[in-house]
């Protein structure tokens, strides 16, 4: 059996378990879409992460001492209540001249953001493109013919819910590998990781 063939044969067995979300998933599920979903996804965790790393002390300050003393979020120093307006730490080196950083706190925010922006991803982005999808039904006269169709309710729902934001869903799975390492490094159990997307995915 080849590939095409066994991806046919799933298909036609969604047919029969979820009409609805296999045409969502049918119409949707483009190479093409899914690539630059998946791009948009890895520039932008990229993107997190360079920013993040900005953040630390400028390693240059070795070579040119003139930078002078430097402050940072992530750094291990006293607060600075008067020198710096953020309250920043004041950034340390040890005996090897090697800067002391707070690496739980600085992936434990990586670990937030991705958190933060996927629940607002799923919550308001997610609801917006399942009511684009039914409006289009309702103006394409469609939406009464799908309801008076032969499938129970719930499996019209979860088409629905499912398959009309599957290219988002796509673009948050693909996040969540630098999630679970941010969250690890951040010294969070993963059963705890894992119970925390459950949740998220459940309430969103």
């Amino acid at each position: 059996m080849t590939q095409l063939t066994r991806y046919q044969f799933k298909l036609d067995k969604l047919v029969q378990i979820s009409p609805q979300l296999a045409q969502e998933l049918k119409t949707r599920v483009k190479l093409t879409n899914t690539l630059a979903w998946l791009g948009v996804a890895i520039a932008g965790q990229f993107a997190l992460v360079i920013l993040a790393l900005g953040k630390l002390p400028d390693i240059s300050s070795d070579k040119y001492p003139q930078i002078g003393e430097q402050f940072s979020r992530y750094c291990t120093g006293a607060i600075t209540h008067l020198q710096h307006p953020q309250q920043q730490l004041v950034c340390l080196q040890d005996f090897n001249n090697h800067w002391l950083i707070n690496w739980q706190l600085f992936w434990f925010d990586i670990f937030a953001i991705i958190s933060f922006v996927s629940i607002a991803l799923l919550t308001m982005v997610g609801t917006y493109l399942i009511m684009r999808n039914l409006r289009q039904e309702q103006q394409q006269g469609t939406l009464q013919l799908i309801t008076l169709a032969p499938q129970p309710a719930i499996n019209f729902f979860i088409g629905k819910v499912i398959g009309a934001p599957i290219l988002l869903y796509i673009f948050i799975a693909a996040g969540l590998p630098l999630q679970l390492v941010a969250g690890l490094q951040a010294g969070i159990p993963l059963s705890l990781l894992i119970a925390f997307d459950l949740a998220i995915i459940a309430s969103c």
